[in-house]
């Protein structure tokens, strides 16, 4: 019997996908990761292990707790304030996924695993006439978390596992209901797991004093406009709560750490058909050659826009440029771009401009 590691939160995703995996007959065990939240509900790791340990024993499988609150707290919570305060603004659940779900945890688990498993919305399918595993949008588009996963190497992919794919939400609440779970009480994932729902990443960059210093609102000719309250406030694209009217509808179309000015524009300004990617990572069996055709996401669960993807000029090969054949609103540094052709994923990196 193979044996799977599984990633439990205790939601109702990675509850469905521990039923699922037993039901194909693999020997699943649950590992619970305890990370660093910015919360001062003591009681809280609490109750959310008693959710995880209570589903554990539900299913009859033997549940792992990882403490990796301090790496967490380093690798992930430190980087994103780093990023805020250098202007950018990050996905924190892309390097979580490459660090910790798909690395720091089964090093942190006891025993060895054929498998490792989670309960995101995205399929695996081996190629027919080749050893190449390859990363698919799941069938529910809607619920698909591909764009999240595009860092897996060809080793990772044959060794994971994504028992979710197939199904949509209420395919997975009905199989929670069907074995016996009060859907209730399952919590869906949410947007970033270390800030809780009634807060936002502003409070927590307000906590460790990353805000930043006023400076000035200039217009894309750099003459000033006024002053802003902090480059954390703001993210390319924004429009409301900027901290002064400006007589008219504008967006924040630049951020600029270096000089602390944010540049302010009109909708035109947010528009672009070229920008530059790095780290750039492919999942294919061999590295695509360049120029490429393909689909990219720009944001998670943005609509994908046609583009070609260009060596950078810098000839790095880990840069590359992406060229859209239609402009593109807010394209946003920090931000995964990743790259699709049709409905399967073959890659991805960082906007940086």
């Amino acid at each position: 019997m193979k044996k799977v590691l599984l990633g439990m939160s205790g939601g109702v995703d990675s509850t469905v996908a521990a039923y699922l995996l037993k039901q194909q007959g693999f020997q699943v065990t649950g590992a619970y990761m305890k990370l660093w939240r910015d919360t001062e509900d003591t009681q809280r790791d609490q109750r959310d292990l008693a959710k995880v340990q209570h589903v554990a024993d539900l299913l009859n499988i033997p549940l792992q707790i990882l403490d990796l609150e301090q790496v967490f707290f380093r690798e992930i919570v430190q980087n994103f304030i780093v990023q805020y305060q250098s202007g950018l603004t990050p996905n924190p659940c892309v390097i979580c996924n490459q660090k910790f779900k798909f690395n720091l945890m089964e090093q942190a688990a006891d025993g060895n695993f054929d498998y490792l498993a989670t309960g995101h919305y995205a399929r695996i399918i081996q190629a027919e006439k080749s050893a190449e595993y390859q990363l698919w949008q799941a069938t529910s588009i809607s619920k698909d978390q591909s764009y999240i996963l595009y860092h897996l190497s060809q080793e990772q992919l044959a060794r994971v596992l994504l028992p979710l794919g197939n199904y949509d939400k209420t395919e997975v609440r009905s199989i929670a209901a069907k074995i016996g779970v009060e859907t209730d009480s399952l919590s869906d994932s949410q947007d970033i797991c270390f800030i809780p729902r009634n807060k936002s990443y502003r409070d927590l960059l307000t906590r460790f004093n990353a805000i930043g210093k006023p400076g000035n609102f200039v217009d894309p000719e750099g003459n000033i406009l006024g002053k802003h309250l902090g480059i954390g406030n703001y993210t390319i694209g924004q429009r409301k709560n900027l901290g002064m009217s400006f007589g008219k509808k504008v967006f924040v179309t630049k951020i600029d750490s270096a000089t602390n000015q944010i540049t302010i524009g009109e909708l035109q300004d947010l528009m672009t058909s070229k920008y530059s990617v790095k780290d750039v990572k492919w999942n294919t069996l061999s590295k695509p050659e360049l120029p490429l055709e393909v689909e990219v996401a720009n944001r998670y669960q943005a609509k994908k826009a046609q583009a070609v993807i260009q060596k950078h000029a810098n000839q790095n090969p880990d840069y590359v440029e992406v060229h859209c054949l239609e402009p593109q609103r807010a394209i946003t540094p920090g931000q995964a771009a990743v790259f699709y052709q049709g409905e399967r994923c073959i890659g991805g990196g960082i906007i940086i401009q």
